[in-house]
């Protein structure tokens, strides 16, 4: 017996999963459960941690009214910078210096050029429940002028410190995006060689 979609059907109409398509892994599907608009806010402490002075990344839920600190760890690999962590912070009686525009040691790459109040701004969070027996959440963060989906906040941290998107962790690929800015900045004339030909 089959049901509307063509899919065969026991005698008591349990459906039997179709197998995958393309791939080796089948995908879960999720529902989402919950949206949330975010904000976030960039300080610098003004103390020293045992290693040197270090970034805290502020995030803001709006709706919940709800704020939370995270410490972040940069990392340094092939001359670029990332955040390689972000922990749960509590800040106390810890002096912080907000930071409201670039500096010269945080900035690395303007692949989106947008200036770092952008960057802070613009995002919803949302929680999805995966359906089957696991019952796991995965939490996803969007920043709605770039329009890219970051699966953790050292993704987000790094896009927000340094205006760069993290590379396409499935497939060890580039972005779209990524592939068509390098297109566009291969055909880019270096300054002062505008007028040479």
């Amino acid at each position: 017996m089959a049901d509307d979609n063509g899919t065969m059907c026991s005698s008591r109409c349990e459906i039997i999963p179709e197998e995958p398509q393309s791939g080796k892994r089948k995908r879960n599907k999720a529902v989402i459960e919950e949206i949330e608009t975010l904000r976030f806010q960039l300080f610098k402490s003004t103390v020293k941690d045992k290693e040197d002075e270090f970034l805290v990344l502020q995030m803001h839920k709006i709706r919940a009214e709800h704020v939370i600190n995270y410490k972040l760890s940069i990392h340094e690999k092939d001359g670029k910078k990332e955040v390689e962590r972000a922990n749960r912070f509590c800040v106390g009686e810890l002096e912080m210096v907000p930071i409201v525009e670039e500096t010269r040691g945080l900035l690395v790459d303007t692949k989106y050029n947008l200036q770092l109040q952008e960057r802070l701004v613009g995002w919803t969070s949302e929680v999805r429940k995966r359906i089957g027996p696991s019952n796991m959440t995965d939490k996803y963060y969007k920043h709605e002028k770039v329009g890219k989906i970051f699966r953790s906040l050292p993704e987000v941290g790094t896009f927000i410190l340094f205006n760069t998107v993290p590379k396409d962790s499935r497939k060890g690929k580039k972005t779209k995006e990524e592939k068509n800015l390098e297109n566009k900045d291969e055909d880019a004339v270096p300054l002062g060689e505008e007028n040479a030909s």
